[in-house]
């Protein structure tokens, strides 16, 4: 004989199979690429900014003071020279004097070229330090470059 279940007993199959679902779902990766495999170089740059750092800047020219970050961080900053001649902004007789203690890489660099109003764009795995406009329309161009299908090829799986 077959014995159906009573409404508390199905309550209860149900609590337990939600609860099972849930664990399985927290114990289930979010992203698989979470361990590097394929992350984009953008996307490697955004979370090395996201790392905290100390550092000191005494009294050194911006370009300078950029290739010590870039010792420290492992992060490839490219300065545009040529926006910042027609800024009349040199990157050799431009002071940066700034300690920072347990800060994002992020707002050292924001911090450090927001002294002379620039501002900076990911372009692949490097940062783009120029004025805003100039980063801004290289991180457009950059998009419109790695839009799928847009070359006519398909989009990836």
């Amino acid at each position: 004989m077959h014995r159906l279940l009573t409404g508390h007993q199905w309550r209860t199959a149900g609590v337990f199979l939600v609860w099972g679902m849930a664990t399985l779902c927290m114990a289930a990766p979010i992203n698989p690429d979470t361990h590097g495999k394929n992350v984009s170089p953008a996307e490697r740059i955004r979370k090395e900014l996201d790392q905290t750092i100390t550092i000191e800047f005494a009294d050194q020219p911006l370009h300078l003071a950029l290739n010590q970050l870039r010792e420290q961080t492992k992060i490839n900053f490219v300065l545009d020279r040529q926006t910042l001649a027609q800024m009349n902004i040199d990157p050799d007789q431009s002071p940066i004097q700034s300690k920072f203690k347990d800060v994002k890489v992020r707002s050292v660099l924001r911090s450090i070229v927001g002294t002379y109003n620039l501002g900076y764009a990911i372009i692949g795995d490097t940062v783009f330090v120029s004025s805003d406009d100039m980063a801004m329309l290289k991180q457009m161009q950059q998009a419109r470059q790695h839009r799928p299908g847009q070359d006519g090829s398909s989009p990836p799986p």
